[in-house]
């Protein structure tokens, strides 16, 4: 046994000592210095970057920041009631043209046309309403025991025309409608 022992350890201290084993190891140890070193610098300019993006965008956000203040001073420089007004009609003709618009629309989808108004007959203020009357139930009364429904119409007998819908009081446009309490 100690035969076995003996060529197996000259084996491999014969391996260990190789020209070839030395020239492998030293690759080792270069590769991996080439490794760290290139690792550092990695690492290092990925830290330049972040300062790099910190300071950009601190420098964007101060910018904005100067620019907000300067068009605050010249917002604050005008007077607050011109402001106030001028904003107010903006805001009011933004909202007519909005609701002309949809109105528009709608007229559109329902396919009706708008009213032809003159300039005469638009009224400037709006017209009071009267008070509604009081309606009456109508009074029930009983079937009639014996009626025959009338025959379907045909191309010799045309279909009675629609039954016309009354007109509304003139005042009933006014929304929302008056209270019956004074």
């Amino acid at each position: 046994m100690s035969q076995q022992l003996q060529t197996q350890f000259t084996a491999w201290w014969q391996l260990v000592l190789s020209n070839e084993t030395g020239l492998i190891y030293k690759n080792f140890v270069v590769r991996t210095w080439e490794i760290i070193k290139e690792t550092a610098i990695l690492l290092w300019l990925l830290v330049c970057f972040v300062f790099v993006a910190i300071s950009w965008i601190w420098t964007g956000s101060s910018k904005t920041v100067d620019n907000f203040q300067t068009w605050q001073s010249q917002v604050s420089e005008k007077e607050d009631s011109t402001l106030l007004s001028e904003a107010g009609q903006s805001i009011w003709d933004a909202t007519q043209k909005t609701t002309a618009a949809a109105l528009q629309a709608a007229r559109s989808q329902l396919g009706m046309h708008p009213p032809e108004t003159s300039d005469s007959d638009t009224p400037t203020t709006p017209i009071p309403a009267a008070k509604p009357a009081a309606v009456q139930p109508a009074p029930m009364s009983p079937p009639p025991a014996a009626a025959t429904p009338a025959p379907p119409p045909t191309a010799a007998t045309p279909a009675p025309p629609p039954a016309a819908t009354p007109a509304p009081p003139p005042d009933s446009n006014v929304w929302p409608p008056p209270s019956d309490t004074p």
